[in-house]
């Protein structure tokens, strides 16, 4: 969070990695990755990893769905 906040999004992309491969399935891990990703310029990639997380059981959803939407947005979709 701490490299999110001070925008060095390269470092919260591999911070946030680590953690996916430890655990993928972190709705919460799945959520901010896509959003860096997205915000990174990776759409197409980040829109994979939020549609996995939007399957999956936590108590993160709206803030999925919000995440989702921007990528969507993003998208022009």
């Amino acid at each position: 969070n701490l490299h999110y906040q001070e925008r060095a999004l390269g470092e919260a992309e591999a911070v946030l990695r680590s953690g996916y491969q430890r655990n993928p399935e972190s709705v919460e891990v799945l959520n901010n990755l896509a959003q860096v990703l997205s915000e990174l310029g990776r759409d197409e990639e980040a829109l994979q990893l939020i549609d996995h997380a939007v399957q999956l059981e936590g108590p993160f959803q709206s803030e999925v769905a919000a995440t989702r939407s921007g990528i969507y947005k993003r998208l022009g979709r």
